[in-house]
Order: C-alpha cells, then structure tokens, then sequence
C-alpha cells in the first residue's frame, strides 16, 4: 500500500480475523445457558438441602402425617437449618412439642430421635385428632 504524501492519512490495511462458524457459537451459546439450567432435585431425599426444607415447609402446611418417617430421618441432617424446619414442620402436624434440640450434641439428637422414633412405631406421634382421648373423661365407666 503506498502512502499519500501526508502520512497522518496512511492507514494500515484491517486484518480479518478468522470467523467461528455460526453453528459452532450457537451451540456454545446453548450449552452455557443450559448449563445453569440443571433442574434441582426436588423432596426429602435431594441432596440439596433447600430442596430438603421445601419438603418439610409443604408437609407441614399440608399436615401429612403419612411424611412424619421422612421428617424424622431429616432430624438426623447434619444441616442444622434442615433439622430445625424438620422438627418444625413435625410439631406443626402433631400439634404439640416434640422436645428435639436441632442445635444439640450428636447424642443428645440420636437418643431423641430414638425416642421420636419408637413413639411412631407406637402409635403417639400422631396428629392430635387421630390421637384419641389421652385420660378417660369424667364419668366415663371405662
């Protein structure tokens, strides 16, 4: 390329840069938005924790009773915010305290949960309309 006589004019020649075919950038482009787009585990076996609680929150606004043996294996979460909302959400169905401490020492927990868990099997942890009367009433026979 030759230079007017004014080299404030000259300019270099624009070099092209090889171009990535279309196809190539559009399948990036769709692999990068899909990559965020991982569905999460959703219920009381996800790995994810917060999944975990939305499962313990809709059983406790819903009062299932049938999710009390999912919500008493999350009591033995070693996410603390997952045994919280667990406890929670399984007072929220029975209806009353279950004295479980979701900050206390492991063995404080098992032998709580131990204990939770054998009241299942025997029928007392259950809401307190299918409980049934707990001492006779007055004047009954028997």
């Amino acid at each position: 390329m030759r230079c007017p006589t004014d080299p404030r004019t000259c300019q270099k020649p624009l070099r092209r840069t090889p171009r990535a075919p279309a196809g190539r950038l559009a399948a990036l482009a769709l692999a990068a938005t899909l990559a965020g787009c991982v569905p999460i585990p959703t219920g009381f076996d996800s790995s994810v924790p917060g999944a975990r609680i939305d499962a313990s929150v809709r059983a406790a606004n819903e009062q299932d009773a049938k999710a009390i043996p999912d919500l008493l294996a999350l009591l033995d979460s070693e996410d603390p915010a997952t045994r919280l909302i667990a406890s929670n959400a399984i007072e929220w169905i029975v209806g009353r305290p279950i004295d479980f401490d979701h900050g206390g020492t492991w063995a404080q927990r098992q032998a709580a949960i131990a204990r939770l868990e054998e009241d299942y099997e025997q029928g007392r942890l259950v809401p307190e309309d299918l409980a049934g009367p707990t001492t006779p009433e007055a004047g009954d026979d028997g």
